[in-house]
């Protein structure tokens, strides 16, 4: 399962996104939060933390 999350955020256009700046990726929790994603991520569910 967490491969498959990882290789659907690494398709992520994220300079698409605007989060690359001067070819530098610019992330941050509010605005990872705030992202588009595409409704595919809702088939995921939530991850639980351990």
């Amino acid at each position: 399962m967490l491969q498959k999350i990882c290789d659907k955020l690494n398709d992520i256009d994220w300079r698409e996104l605007g989060f690359v700046c001067d070819g530098r990726f610019l992330f941050s929790q509010r605005s990872l939060e705030n992202a588009m994603l595409d409704s595919s991520f809702n088939a995921l569910g939530s991850v639980p933390i351990r």
